[in-house]
């Protein structure tokens, strides 16, 4: 759910954000954001921590290419809101057959 996880992201920039509010921790910070991506993307968070460097390199390659598709979004101004919405999902998705990040 991206409208959860753009809610919990934007509430928890605006706790660290302002002048007189306690600032969170490091360690709280980053629990409370991976909880907020784990739930969105239906990772298995120890799962995750536990990767080998190959399976390390092959997301982070995987989010630098989605990265890569954002910027052409961003630069696209011929093509239809429709179609760049069918590539979000197809990009965004894990199979539900897919049971190895969860």
């Amino acid at each position: 759910n991206y409208t959860n996880l753009r809610r919990n992201i934007n509430n928890l920039n605006e706790r660290v954000g302002y002048k007189g509010t306690p600032k969170v921790s490091r360690e709280e910070l980053t629990k409370e954001l991976f909880s907020y991506w784990s739930e969105a993307f239906q990772f298995d968070l120890e799962k995750l921590a536990k990767m080998s460097d190959a399976e390390s390199n092959a997301l982070q390659k995987y989010f630098y290419s989605c990265e890569l598709m954002v910027r052409c979004k961003e630069s696209a101004v011929r093509v239809f809101p429709e179609v760049w919405q069918v590539i979000e999902e197809q990009m965004l998705t894990i199979p539900k057959g897919d049971k190895e990040f969860r």
